[in-house]
Parts: C-alpha cells; structure tokens; sequence
C-alpha cells in the first residue's frame, strides 16, 4: 500500500475511533441528541473512508499482480 494511502487511513480511522468514544460519553451524559446523531454520522463517514481506501489498496494490489503475471 503506498505511504499517502496508509496516512489517510491512519487519519480517518483515528478520527473514526475519536468520534465514537465522544459520541459513546454524549449518549452517557445527554442521551441520544441531534449532536449525538451528528457525531455518530461523522464516524460512520471515516469508517467508510477507510473501508474505500482499503478497496482501493486491494484493487491496485490486484491489478499490479495482473500485470506481472
């Protein structure tokens, strides 16, 4: 996996795994909010984002073996 691909995984997935915690301590303390819903929403776009950046490692992985073989 190429360096740029592996930061922006390491990015998303570490505000992925911050949001969750803060919107896990937001349901602690207020319930379920429109803030709560908000930052839920938000990490569900960073997991998604590392899930494309994995695919997109996986394909370019695919087609460089294609290549070569």
């Amino acid at each position: 996996m190429p360096r740029q691909l592996k930061v922006m995984m390491l990015f998303s997935l570490s505000f992925g795994v911050l949001f969750t915690v803060l919107a896990y301590f937001s349901v602690q303390e207020y319930g379920f909010s429109f803030w709560t819903y908000f930052i839920i929403a938000v990490a569900a776009y960073d997991f998604f984002k590392v899930y494309q950046i994995l695919a997109l490692a996986r394909k370019v992985k695919k087609e460089g073996t294609d290549k070569s073989a």
